[in-house]
């Protein structure tokens, strides 16, 4: 349960970080070349916190499956 609340919670920064962008740029009435620059800079920074935060839920929806296959087996060879 500990790592879906980590997993939403990061979703939901990457979320507010972009939604920072989008008000920041719908401020402004003309888009210059610095806008541009901190649109990619934002984009980049989420997708690389996007590919950890997968890195992260694979690696703990493997740990439960290994656990998942442990308890299996126990119970089938000792009976619990």
């Amino acid at each position: 349960m500990a790592e879906q609340e980590v997993l939403i919670a990061g979703i939901r920064n990457q979320r507010e970080i972009l939604d920072n962008l989008i008000t920041r740029l719908e401020e402004k009435r003309l888009l210059d070349s610095y806008d541009y620059q901190l649109g990619e800079e934002t984009m980049k920074q989420v997708k690389r916190n996007l590919g950890r935060l997968r890195k992260f839920a694979m690696e703990a929806w493997v740990k439960d499956q290994l656990a998942n296959q442990v308890k299996s087996a126990s119970d089938y060879f000792f009976g619990n």
